[in-house]
């Protein structure tokens, strides 16, 4: 689905909110009866200073304001995730950050993310492995420019498509992670952005939530007043035919409806310099065309892998590519890469299952999936 539309077709499918305002708090009475509610003590010299409250303002677990969805026994998910949806539709905008590590086979991997929503402009920062991606898709067009860098190298690229909006804004691991686990009693009212959220901790989980045999899970929850998850946190062990892989994740829902999304400093330089790729699949199902259309020539450095259901090959590029210059890309009966610029290379087998093309040299120019 175009993203235009996503977020706008989420708020009709999406439930009212109700019981999501907080009480507003007592007025108090000063000790000397002004009813003006400010607490003074009189100096001996006879001058008045303000004295410091004492009292904890937080809301028990009895006197908070549950968002539809929630209440002090436990969480419905699905009208939780529907809550917190309409809630961030009607605000129009908001950042997620994202923090996540995995352990395989004894090495870890870490992840960063910032995602920036606003009125369908779209900011996206990923830190992985020492690389950094930035992205940055206008409202009005359907695109992405991403800036690369490593070190002090550099590159830019244009992807065919901007990211989607349900995961910019969190909105498929929210829903997975929230109707797929069990959640407890609600557990502590905490401070939040604006105002107080209530904690549940997960009690049960789906299998559906791991790719192996999950061997422990936790997870926890921090639902607003205002109706919207605000922090969602999981850590999980699996088994994967014998192997260990650990995933531990946070991500944080904040400046809801105050994000803005500004056109960065380096954008006009991606349009001029990213390289862009048009990908087509050719009628008889046997390759991908690739056309240069935009950016740097592609050096020979970069290397092509495709993959499909039956298997998987790669080679460097036995020429550079410059834009206006056209690439096939197949899989021959023998497993090898092939190509060629005039068609369907000679010798190339039907493509079948999950197909993913990618070119890549110090960075990733290009990656493209195709799915029956």
């Amino acid at each position: 689905m175009n993203r235009r539309y996503i977020l706008a077709s989420a708020a009709a499918a999406s439930i009212s909110l109700a019981g999501c305002s907080g009480s507003a708090p007592d007025e108090s009475t000063s000790p000397n009866g002004s009813g003006d509610g400010s607490n003074t003590e009189e100096d001996e010299d006879g001058s008045e200073t303000q004295s410091e409250e004492s009292e904890d303002s937080t809301p028990s677990l009895g006197e908070f304001a549950y968002p539809t969805g929630t209440d002090r026994s436990g969480v419905d998910a699905g009208e939780l995730f529907n809550t917190h949806e309409s809630t961030l539709v009607d605000a129009g905008s908001l950042t997620l950050d994202q923090e996540r590590v995995d352990i395989f086979d004894g090495n870890e991997f870490s992840r960063t993310l910032t995602n920036e929503f606003e009125a369908n402009n779209i900011s996206v920062g990923l830190t992985e492995d020492g690389e950094t991606e930035q992205f940055w898709s206008p409202a009005d067009e359907d695109v992405a420019y991403v800036r690369l860098e490593s070190g002090f190298d550099q590159a830019y690229r244009v992807d065919e498509r901007a990211p989607p909006a349900a995961e910019v804004t969190g909105l498929n691991e929210f829903n997975r992670y929230l109707t797929e686990v069990e959640w407890g009693e609600a557990t502590e009212v905490v401070e939040v952005a604006d105002g107080y959220g209530v904690t549940y901790e997960s009690v049960g989980y789906s299998d559906r939530l791991s790719f192996g045999e999950m061997e422990e899970f936790d997870a926890a929850i921090t639902v607003s007043e205002s109706g919207y998850v605000s922090d969602l946190e999981y850590a999980q062990t699996e088994d994967r035919n014998g192997d260990t892989v650990e995933i531990d994740a946070e991500s944080a829902v904040m400046a809801v409806g105050e994000t803005t999304v500004e056109e960065p400093d380096w954008a006009e330089t991606a349009r001029e310099e990213g390289v862009r790729f048009d990908v087509t699949f050719t009628d008889d199902g046997t390759a991908f065309r690739l056309e240069l259309t935009n950016g740097d020539e592609v050096s020979t450095e970069a290397r092509v892998r495709l993959r499909d259901g039956r298997g998987s090959a790669s080679r460097n590029l036995s020429q550079a590519l410059s834009v206006g210059d056209v690439l096939f890309v197949g899989l021959s009966e023998t497993g090898d890469l092939v190509t060629d610029s005039d068609g369907a290379p000679e010798g190339a087998r039907g493509l079948t299952g999950d197909i993913r093309l990618t070119v890549r040299t110090m960075f990733p120019l290009l990656t493209h999936t195709r799915r029956p």
